[in-house]
C-alpha cells in the first residue's frame, strides 16, 4: 500500500510501506499483493502478475490452431503438392485434418483431383468422336485432356494432307514413279504411303548400270534406265534448272521447240511430273505441282488456244482437269466437280 507520512512534509505523496516480514525485519513492499495460486493460473514471483494457459482449439470455428492440421479454409498454407501429390486441391475434414480425395496423381490409372484422363480415355470415347476416320485416342500425358495423335484419317478414301495415297492407286506404273518396271504396280500401303516394293530402283547411264548420281551432266532425267535430254544444242539449255529429291529422277521439261530458259519442275518424293507443255508452247515462268497420282495438273481455258497459261487446277465452267475425261469426276475437286469438255490444249 501506498500512503502519506504526517508531519514529514510528504503529505498528499506516495511513498512505500515497511511491511513486516515475520521476521522482525522490515522490508519495502511494492503495495502490489500476490493472489494465491489455484486453479491453473500462475503467478510470476518476482512481478507478482499472474498468467492463464492458451484455450483448447476448438475444430470448427475457421481457423488452424494448435494441434490441427487445418480448419475449414485454412490450410495453414499447405496445398497438394506440399503433401506428395502431382496436383488438384487440398481440402480440410470434419475432425480438422487434411481431406487429399481432390488430389491428383497424373500415371495412376485413375482420374483423381482435377485430371481429365488418367491412363485410358472411356471406352465411349474414339477418334471417331473427335472428326477423325479411324486410330486411338490417348490421355495427354499431363492428364489434362485427350491425345488425338494417334487419330488419322487414312482408309476413308480421300487423300489427306500429310497423305501420299489413300485408296486403290488405279493406273500409277512403277515407271511413273520414276521407277523400274518389273511386273508389279505402286500400291496404297495400310498408312497411306506408296508402297514401291514391287518396283525396281532406276538407273541411269550408257550401259544401264551407273546411278542417277554418275550420269552425264547434260542428262535431265532417266526413265527405265534410259537417260533422257530436255533440248538440243547449249543455247536453249543454258539457264535449264531441274530439282529433284536425291536419288529420284524429274522427267522432261518441254519438247520440241519449245522455249525452255528458266522452266521449273519440283517433284516430292516418289512422284515424278510428266510433259509440262506440248508443241512450241512457250514455258519460261511455268512452275508445276505434282498430285498424288504422279500427275500434274493443268488447267486449260475452253476454247482458247492458250496451253499452259496459269498451271493452277480449277474448278468451273471456264477450266478443266485434265486428270479426268469429260464428264468424268474430277479426281483433285472431289466427286461435286464435273469436267468440261476442253480443246487440244491438254
Amino acid at each position: 500500500r501506498y500512503g502519506s507520512h504526517a508531519g514529514d512534509g510528504l503529505a498528499d505523496q506516495c511513498v512505500p510501506l515497511d511491511v513486516a516480514d515475520g521476521s522482525g525485519e522490515s522490508t519495502l513492499g511494492t503495495g502490489v499483493e500476490a493472489s494465491s495460486a489455484s486453479g491453473d493460473d500462475s503467478s510470476d514471483a518476482a512481478t507478482g502478475f499472474t498468467s492463464s494457459p492458451p484455450p483448447d482449439p476448438v475444430c470448427g470455428n475457421g481457423a488452424a490452431e494448435r494441434g490441427e492440421a487445418c480448419d475449414g479454409g485454412d490450410l495453414s498454407g499447405s496445398s497438394c503438392f506440399d503433401l506428395g501429390h502431382d496436383s488438384g486441391t487440398l481440402g480440410c475434414l470434419d475432425d480438422c485434418s487434411f481431406d487429399v480425395s481432390g488430389c491428383g496423381d497424373c500415371g495412376n490409372a485413375v482420374v483423381d483431383g482435377d485430371e481429365l484422363c488418367d491412363g485410358a480415355p472411356p471406352p465411349e470415347q474414339s477418334c471417331a468422336g473427335f472428326g477423325w476416320f479411324a486410330g486411338t485416342l490417348a490421355c495427354a500425358r499431363d492428364c489434362n485432356g485427350i491425345d488425338e495423335s494417334g487419330c488419322t484419317n487414312c482408309g476413308n478414301a480421300v487423300v489427306d494432307p500429310g497423305e501420299l495415297c489413300d485408296g486403290p492407286m488405279l493406273g500409277i506404273s512403277c515407271a511413273e514413279l520414276g521407277f523400274v518396271e518389273q511386273g508389279e504396280v505402286p500400291s496404297c500401303a495400310d498408312d497411306c504411303n506408296v508402297d514401291t516394293s514391287g518396283c525396281g530402283m532406276p538407273v541411269c547411264g550408257v550401259d544401264a548400270t551407273q546411278p542417277l548420281v554418275d550420269c552425264p551432266p547434260t542428262c535431265s532425267s532417266c526413265e527405265n534406265g534410259e537417260c533422257l535430254f530436255d533440248c538440243t544444242g547449249t543455247s536453249e539449255c543454258d539457264d535449264l534448272a531441274i530439282v529433284c529429291p536425291a536419288g529420284w529422277p524429274c522427267r522432261v521439261v518441254c519438247s520440241g521447240s519449245s522455249a525452255c530458259n528458266g522452266a521449273s519442275v519440283v517433284c516430292p518424293e516418289f512422284f515424278a511430273c510428266e510433259v509440262a507443255c506440248d508443241g512450241s508452247s512457250a514455258c519460261s515462268d511455268l512452275a508445276l505441282g505434282c498430285s498424288v497420282t504422279g500427275r500434274c495438273s493443268m488447267s486449260c481455258d475452253v476454247g482458247s488456244s492458250s496451253v499452259c497459261d496459269d498451271a493452277t487446277v480449277d474448278c468451273g465452267g471456264d477450266v478443266c482437269n485434265v486428270a479426268c475425261a469429260d464428264g468424268e469426276p474430277s479426281f483433285d475437286c472431289g466427286p461435286s466437280c464435273e469436267c468440261v469438255a476442253c480443246t487440244d490444249a491438254n
